[in-house]
């Protein structure tokens, strides 16, 4: 039996005369209906659960017939397309309240300088729709950063970004790291970085993955520098031939993919020269003959 029949009947009409067949049910006498909200959630009112109220006190927006809930009012009507659900169907709400954890206001410890950048990552990702250009992630950034160790740089990049704009995230990111870094840990990777060299027993995949990152631990952020720290770890018979190559790389990706190619394409090389040399020493051993 579907919900709202009456027994006995073929479309739930109230028992009577049989001249009332076909006529609707007289409804002069049945209750007004309720105040906007009090509807069936399921039907489209653009509210949460049954007893829950919207955030923020405002209303949900009343939805239609088939379900255009969450037109108007508090942004916690219900999800686009009338679709209800609780307290808007789970969208977290700004302000940093949602499922990723906002960063811890940066002191000036050196030591948290790379956790708080993380947690910035984090936090941008997790909302891309808030976090959707570089004065936006900036800014936010600057909102975490306080304390009498910081507020002097602060209040710097406020100053010029007022004559010359906040810049992109990555030289904020640059310009954070070179002042909040902690110094050891470039000083030692400069030191690495000058001693590093493309050995035999290491391959060139293992040699770029190591001076990426000695590049990125030394704050080393000029593009020249980078270049020559990377030339000069590289034997010389491959920096000869890179550099005769056509056409000549200049940027330091450049260089990279070159060196990868030539020193793969030697190594080759090598390996097919051994592989001839081993088929010409072989030498087939005579068999005596059987009497």
């Amino acid at each position: 039996m579907v919900a709202g029949q009456s027994s006995g009947t073929a479309f739930g009409l109230p028992h009577g005369n049989p001249e009332d067949k076909g006529k609707l049910p007289d409804r002069r006498n049945s209750p007004p209906p309720g105040p906007p909200g009090d509807e069936d959630p399921g039907m489209g009112s653009g509210g949460g659960m049954p007893g829950d109220p919207p955030p923020g006190g405002g209303n949900g927006g009343g939805g239609g017939g088939g379900g255009g809930g969450g037109g108007g009012g508090n942004p916690g009507g219900g999800l686009p397309g009338g679709i209800p659900g609780r307290y808007g169907g789970g969208i977290p709400p700004p302000g940093g309240k949602g499922k990723v954890r906002p960063p811890d206001i940066f002191t000036g410890d050196c030591h948290k300088s790379q956790a708080f950048i993380d947690s910035l990552w984090l936090l941008f990702t997790g909302d891309p729709t808030r976090f959707t250009s570089h004065n936006v992630k900036i800014a936010t950034a600057l909102s975490y950063i306080s304390g009498e160790n910081v507020d002097y740089w602060v209040r710097n990049k406020i100053e010029s970004a007022q004559y010359l704009g906040l810049g992109t995230w990555y030289d904020f990111v640059r310009d954070f790291t070179l002042v909040f870094a902690p110094l050891n840990e470039a000083e030692n990777a400069i030191l690495v970085l000058e001693q590093l060299n493309l050995k035999s027993d290491s391959t060139i995949h293992e040699f770029n993955g190591k001076y990426n990152e000695l590049i990125r631990k030394s704050r080393i952020f000029d593009a020249q520098a980078r270049l020559s720290y990377y030339r000069n770890a590289l034997p010389a018979w491959l920096r000869t031939k890179i550099s005769t190559s056509y056409p000549v790389p200049k940027t330091i990706e450049q260089w990279i993919e070159r060196a990868t190619d030539i020193y793969e394409a030697d190594a080759y090389d090598q390996a097919i020269n051994q592989r001839r040399k081993g088929f010409r020493s072989f030498r087939r051993t005579p068999q005596k003959k059987v009497r």
